[in-house]
C-alpha cells in the first residue's frame, strides 16, 4: 500500500540499552544491511530501514527518563535530529 494508505506504518523493535542498538548497527554493518535513516529523538535513538517488500523496520532504545528534558511546563522535549551513527557504530562493544 502506499505510505500514505491506511495500514500498517512500520514495525518497531525495542532494544533494551544503546550497548545492544550500538551492538545491533555493527551486526548490521557487517551484514551490508542497507539503512534509510536514523534519528534523535531526544527521548529515543532510532534506525530505519526497510524489508525486502518495503515494510519499514525501526530498531531503536528509549533513553530513560531521567536523560529526558522537560519543558518549563512539565511536557517533554522531543524532536528528529539526525542521530550520529559513526559514534553509535563506535560505541559498540568489541568482542573479547
Amino acid at each position: 500500500a502506499p505510505r500514505n494508505a491506511a495500514g500498517l506504518s512500520h514495525t518497531a523493535f525495542l532494544m533494551p540499552s544503546r550497548d545492544d542498538l550500538a551492538h545491533w548497527l555493527a551486526h548490521a554493518a557487517q551484514n551490508n544491511v542497507q539503512l534509510q535513516g536514523a534519528s534523535d529523538h531526544l527521548v529515543s535513538e532510532a534506525i530505519y530501514l526497510a524489508d525486502p517488500e518495503g515494510n519499514g523496520i525501526e530498531v531503536y532504545r528509549d533513553r530513560s527518563p531521567e536523560e529526558w528534558t522537560y519543558q518549563p511546563d512539565g511536557t517533554v522535549e522531543m524532536a528528529t535530529i539526525g542521530l550520529n551513527l559513526q559514534a553509535l557504530y563506535d560505541s559498540a562493544p568489541k568482542a573479547a
